[in-house]
């Protein structure tokens, strides 16, 4: 159950970051995309585990929780530098 929800934050995360890319930094963009996944998952994965330590699965799982609601809501708030394109 917390895989599946790490698995759709990382995804989450990617496609913002592959969607948001500029043309001109396409391979720096998306060698940050890979790190910062990665990061995520050693983040999640730890943090997951000492909620799970503390206060059992419903702790995890509210933690689990927030970690998808996170990145969707801080999308919300990025910008496009041309409104009209759609991503790729």
């Amino acid at each position: 159950m917390v895989d599946v929800a790490l698995m759709a934050s990382a995804s989450l995360q990617s496609y913002l970051i592959l969607a948001f890319m500029r043309e001109e930094r396409v391979t720096m963009d998306a060698g940050f995309c890979y790190t910062a996944n990665a990061d995520g998952w050693l983040i999640g994965t730890v943090l997951l585990g000492l909620t799970y330590q503390v206060g059992g699965l419903a702790l995890t799982l509210g933690m689990a929780a927030g970690v998808v609601a996170a990145p969707a809501l801080a999308a919300g708030r990025l910008q496009r530098e041309h409104p009209d394109e759609t991503p790729a």
